[in-house]
């Protein structure tokens, strides 16, 4: 009773998002991002008023899914067993996405509601454990 429409996918594209599907990482944080990834394709082409899923949909979708990955990860629950080790884990996080400086730092694992103690003990362990280094700039940097 409906109309039917079938969505082709250009094989330049369907290339590029087979790759992406083959590489995809296998964890909790990607679960069901290529099923999104494929509803986000239709919707884009049938938005652009496209009858073929082109490569520059495929590339934004990637894009988007990746986005969504990495936040995923970020805000993924801590789960430790102390104040200092969830603090670990928050500078590890924060270290993961950039370089950042000790204010940085404090400001994006929210320091000041732990303490700057905790925050400090927790810093000197990751440094101690050679997982994070302090360079030249001034930063710190993940080394995990």
């Amino acid at each position: 009773m409906g109309i039917k429409l079938e969505i082709g996918m250009e094989p330049d594209a369907r290339q590029v998002y087979h790759e992406w599907y083959m590489n995809r990482k296998k964890s909790a944080h990607a679960r069901r991002l290529e099923v999104y990834a494929m509803r986000l394709m239709i919707l884009l082409a049938v938005n652009a008023g496209k009858l073929e899923i082109d490569l520059d949909i495929v590339q934004k979708v990637l894009a988007l899914v990746n986005w969504q990955y990495e936040v995923r990860q970020l805000h993924d629950p801590i789960d430790a067993d102390n104040e200092i080790a969830k603090m670990e884990e928050r500078i590890r996080r924060q270290l993961r996405k950039e370089r950042k400086t000790e204010r940085e730092l404090r400001i994006g694992t929210n320091a000041s509601r732990k303490g700057l103690w905790c925050f400090r003990t927790a810093l000197e362990n990751l440094k101690d454990a050679g997982e994070v280094k302090y360079g030249n700039d001034k930063k710190y940097v993940f080394a995990g």
